[in-house]
């Protein structure tokens, strides 16, 4: 049986969701209290379940203590003995009838900002699964009940007849392979590239000419960009468009600085950020 908490009626963003979740066919639904989540979730595994945590939030929830302190007290929760720290997610809805998409967008970022300037406890690594509407929450609900897929087995090799070699060094009927050469088929990832990106941070000029200094990206902002508010973005088109426009750099400026409180550190970083997704986003 799935959960969800009676809280949800009090939020006005979710409530029409809660009453179709309560009112589909089969009964797999039911209201409750809940002391540390938004919903609680059945996941099918083998021949029992797993469970999944969730907290429900969208931008005006954004900012607000109670929503941090849920957060963490949901991940203290899922690292007790009875329970996995890999239980807790957060669902974000990027829009809702009360809120406009652009302010949906700022809170996102907010959002996630305030998840990795926190380390104790590390909410990082609580990952967040943005949807367009609350309306689409069914929707992710039934993709995370789904079973993963089965690997499918490797075909069987046809066999290739051993033809005779005449070399002289070899017998007559025995075929030696080739040796392969060793190729490494590992495929880099985003976190294994990003500390190898550079930005500019200086130009220096001398009597022949100009030049730029590059340095590395520093750690946090390695942090920031393989953060899960990249990996779960619902189209990186739209955080290009942003940053190739004087008002989409404004608008993501105004975000970071709201979330790190006019952070100076934080402030050259965004510089670093915005530097990054226009020249080196390729990788």
């Amino acid at each position: 049986m799935n959960l969800l908490s009676s809280d949800l009626r009090q939020r006005p963003a979710w409530t029409e969701v809660v009453f179709q979740l309560l009112h589909q066919p089969g009964g797999q639904w039911q209201e409750t209290e809940l002391r540390y989540n938004d919903i609680t979730l059945m996941v099918p595994s083998g021949n029992s379940y797993r469970v999944l945590r969730l907290l429900l939030y969208s931008a005006v929830d954004v900012g607000k203590a109670r929503t941090m302190q849920w957060i963490g007290g949901l991940y203290d929760f899922c690292r007790s003995d009875r329970s996995d720290a890999s239980q807790a997610k957060i669902v974000y809805a990027l829009e809702t009838d009360e809120e406009g998409k652009e302010k949906g967008m700022e809170g996102f970022m907010k959002l996630q900002i305030s998840l990795l300037s926190t380390q104790n406890p590390p909410l990082s690594s609580i990952p967040i699964l943005p949807i367009s509407h609350p309306a689409d929450l069914p929707s992710l609900l039934s993709s995370l009940q789904q079973p993963p897929p089965s690997s499918t087995p490797a075909p069987a090799q046809a066999h290739i007849p051993i033809p005779p070699t005449t070399h002289a060094h070899h017998h007559p009927n025995i075929y030696h392979h080739p040796v392969a050469p060793y190729v490494n088929t590992s495929i880099p990832s985003r976190d294994t590239l990003l500390p190898l990106c550079t930005v500019p941070t200086a130009t220096h000029r001398n009597r022949a000419r100009s030049y730029i200094l590059f340095h590395p990206l520093s750690p946090q902002s390695c942090a920031i960009l393989s953060g899960p508010i990249f990996r779960n973005f619902p189209g990186l088109r739209d955080l290009l468009e942003l940053v190739e426009t004087p008002e989409g750099k404004e608008q993501i400026r105004n975000a970071m600085a709201l979330a790190s409180g006019g952070n100076e550190q934080v402030e050259v970083e965004v510089e670093r950020f915005l530097a990054f997704w226009e020249h080196e986003f390729a990788v």
